[in-house]
């Protein structure tokens, strides 16, 4: 029988290297971009060297290609990132909107003195329903905790609270 004229499709009838494992291992034999980004290649250099093609220039004439088209991606990235601006005053709404922030400081205090249950209790208070600066006082100031920490705890707004990210930050 000759060459290609077998009932079954070759390599070169077939449209689409996403469709045919043959056709991208011979877009990665070539050196060519394949679906697979630039997976083949790191797979290329073990199977050259299998090979005896200790040279590897097929894969080394196309590492500039990945590294271009990276540089490409980053300037954009950049170019983006630079468009990027802050609405302060939306970040500064949602916050205040949203007290059920302040829920973890009222529990870490909760459970220092001793509190029952005190995830239970935040829980009772926040779960499905919108807390305002009221009802965070209103339950803070029914806890059996010093009147010092019902203080330190009536003053925090969901703004001024940040936890320990400042000294988490500084340990990376």
């Amino acid at each position: 029988m000759r060459r290609g004229t077998s009932d079954s499709p070759t390599p070169s009838s077939r449209t689409s290297a996403r469709r045919c494992p043959a056709r991208a291992s011979a877009c990665q034999r070539a050196g060519r971009s394949t679906p697979h980004g630039a997976a083949p290649l790191g797979a290329k250099l073990p199977i050259s060297r299998a090979q005896r093609d200790l040279t590897d220039s097929t894969v080394l004439r196309n590492l500039g290609v990945g590294l271009g088209h990276c540089s490409i991606a980053y300037a954009a990235l950049l170019k983006g990132l630079g468009k990027v601006e802050v609405n302060e005053a939306a970040l500064a709404a949602d916050l205040d909107n949203n007290w059920e922030v302040l829920a973890e400081p009222v529990q870490t205090v909760m459970r220092l003195y001793g509190v029952e249950s005190p995830y239970e209790k935040l829980k009772e208070l926040t779960r499905g329903r919108k807390i305002d600066a009221e009802g965070m006082r209103a339950f803070v100031a029914t806890l059996d905790i010093p009147q010092e920490a019902k203080e330190r705890l009536a003053a925090l707004t969901p703004a001024s609270y940040i936890g320990r990210a400042a000294e988490l930050a500084k340990a990376i």
